[in-house]
């Protein structure tokens, strides 16, 4: 991963370097997981002056990775386990969902908020997503509902279900203009459709998100 000055973060499953990114000269290099051990430990993203975030149980606890210090930041203890429902925050936490609460966990451990989701709804079909503004959105099948910074819920925004189809077909995505994308499967019948949302995504860090985690399809600055 390249990163905002212009070096490259090489992580393995043991080891993270620290590249010039002109010459490929290894500048800084740490253990991050000691060989043969069966801590899990995995790289989840990157987020400028907060370094790599590692999923370091599963679900559970986190721990964001300085690229100076090259050591690990406080340990985030989240309240469930096991979910994957959670994302890193631009400002160095994380902000999970365990099942029927939203949970907001401060860069240094504490919690910010913990509040119920709203009544009726089942989940949502991907991590919390954070948003420019400092708060969060939570994306179902055909509706969505949004987290302020201080953890107020608003009302769940519904589409209409002849637009939406039965049951979804795979992840929606929401793009960094507040589209919302997603397929649908009704009776065998496949449909593609797209809506604006007035949500604006901010950086993209659960796992495999990509979109700042890939060079390839990097939205960060060149």
């Amino acid at each position: 991963r390249e990163v905002e000055n212009g070096e490259v973060v090489v992580v393995t499953t043991y080891e993270l370097h620290v590249l010039d990114g002109a010459t490929g000269e290894p500048l800084r290099s740490a253990l991050v997981r000691l060989p043969g051990s069966s801590d899990y430990n995995r790289a989840a993203a990157y987020q400028p002056g907060c370094g790599v975030l590692f999923e370091k149980t599963v679900g559970s606890t986190w721990a964001w990775f300085d690229l100076d210090r090259m050591e690990d930041g406080p340990l985030l203890r989240g309240r469930t386990a096991a979910t994957r429902m959670w994302s890193g925050t631009e400002d160095c936490g994380i902000v999970e969902f365990t099942g029927d609460r939203i949970v907001r966990i401060e860069p240094f451990g504490a919690i910010r908020f913990d509040v119920p989701a709203p009544s009726g709804t089942f989940g949502p079909i991907l991590p919390p997503v954070p948003l420019l503004d400092g708060g969060t959105a939570l994306l179902l099948q055909g509706a969505w509902y949004r987290v302020s910074a201080e953890g107020d819920v608003s009302e769940v925004t519904r589409l209409d279900a002849a637009a939406v189809g039965v049951g979804s077909a795979g992840r929606s995505v929401l793009a960094p203009d507040g589209t919302l994308f997603y397929l649908t499967d009704s009776g065998g019948e496949f449909r593609a459709s797209a809506t604006p949302t007035g949500l604006l995504p901010g950086p993209f860090l659960w796992p495999q998100s990509g979109l700042n985690w890939a060079r390839t399809n990097s939205v960060l600055a060149e």
